[in-house]
């Protein structure tokens, strides 16, 4: 029998945009400094907000709208395009490359965590698959107007989109899993969303033959996160760097 390995759980709930980039990032930091095992974090946005990539510029007319709505704007440390936090489950990732030969690969890597997540919704009866097809069209400013190879899809519609940062022999991987007419089931908001999530733990379990162990952040990741938020992620610098 396969020994299974151990990764860490944490279940954030709601925290805002701010919080939400900065623990994100103290986790990737500070996963190699204090020698923490694989970490895999889901959480929501509030209130709503729109996260734009790092090498995405903020003075854009795709963003005219949300601007006039006051949503809060704020700039993720990894690239891809914009999206609108609101009615979704966010997960991430943050590994060491070494824990899968998968994992040393940008696209590969990212193949298999998406697998890991069709195969949570496919246990709801959602119908989910990765796109298989390249975009022949230029990348949009918004990431869920169309899909891309390896996104996730669900009748041709993306419904998971992600992106990735690499730094040294570890990587990080977040992204956006919709909650609307796209998946869908009855009840109540609250428990619709721990049941997606518990179908999510079970599909990384199975796909990656993996132990997840609820826990929480270390007071180092703490710590981290505050400053991160307060002198990077709420300042003006940082979100309208380009």
């Amino acid at each position: 029998m396969v020994e299974k390995r151990e990764w860490r759980l944490i279940e954030s709930g709601y925290l805002d945009s701010y919080t939400n980039m900065a623990v994100d990032e103290a986790i990737f930091t500070m996963r190699e400094k204090l020698g923490l095992p694989a970490t895999l974090r889901f959480y929501g946005w509030k209130p709503a907000a729109i996260s734009i990539g790092y090498f995405q510029k903020i003075e854009d007319p795709s963003l005219e709208r949300y601007k006039r709505q006051k949503l809060t704007m704020v700039r993720r440390f990894t690239g891809g395009g914009a999206i609108l936090h609101r009615r979704e489950i966010t997960y991430s990732l943050a590994c060491s490359t070494n824990e899968f030969p998968t994992f040393r690969d940008i696209i590969k890597t990212q193949q298999l965590v998406h697998e890991a997540i069709i195969l949570g919704l496919q246990s709801l009866g959602v119908h989910a698959e990765l796109e298989r097809k390249e975009s022949k069209k230029p990348d949009p400013y918004f990431c869920f107007v169309g899909p891309s190879k390896d996104d996730v899809v669900k009748g041709g519609e993306k419904i998971v989109g992600s992106a990735q940062r690499r730094k040294n022999k570890a990587f990080f991987q977040h992204g956006s899993i919709v909650m609307d007419d796209k998946i869908s089931f009855e009840g109540a908001e609250k428990r619709y969303k721990e049941k997606i999530i518990d179908s999510l733990i079970w599909g990384f379990e199975k796909k990656l033959v993996i132990k997840l162990i609820l826990g929480q952040l270390t007071k180092e990741e703490v710590k981290l996160s505050r400053k991160l938020r307060e002198t990077k992620y709420s300042t003006r610098n940082w979100n309208y760097r380009r």
